[in-house]
């Protein structure tokens, strides 16, 4: 499932915990579903091409189906950064498998 109310994103931003790393910045917080949720916010200041963003949000969506029903039932937010297009594809889903196993695994 994703987020995409505004007043959720409000309200995750707010009240969340903080992971940073050199190329994302994940806000986590609970949730009262049964499951995980993740919203995307790709800012066009820091990648400036369509294509790239496309790319972006496309593989940490397609990372984060592959793993949601391995994590704990929280709302998750994801900023990516500036540094995440230095990394390939494949190289981009080991660190975001990495990240998950550490943090957010059950």
């Amino acid at each position: 499932m994703r987020i995409s109310k505004s007043k959720e994103i409000c309200f995750i931003l707010k009240n969340a915990k903080k992971i940073c790393t050199s190329w994302v910045i994940f806000f986590y917080h609970t949730n009262l579903f049964n499951y995980p949720r993740i919203g995307l916010i790709v800012l066009k200041k820091y990648i400036y091409l369509s294509h790239d963003r496309n790319r972006i949000k496309r593989l940490i969506k397609e990372n984060f189906r592959l793993n949601q029903f391995k994590l704990i039932k929280f709302d998750f937010l994801i900023f990516p950064k500036k540094n995440i297009l230095k990394y390939k594809n494949d190289v981009l889903q080991k660190k975001l498998n990495i990240l998950w196993e550490n943090h957010f695994y059950l």
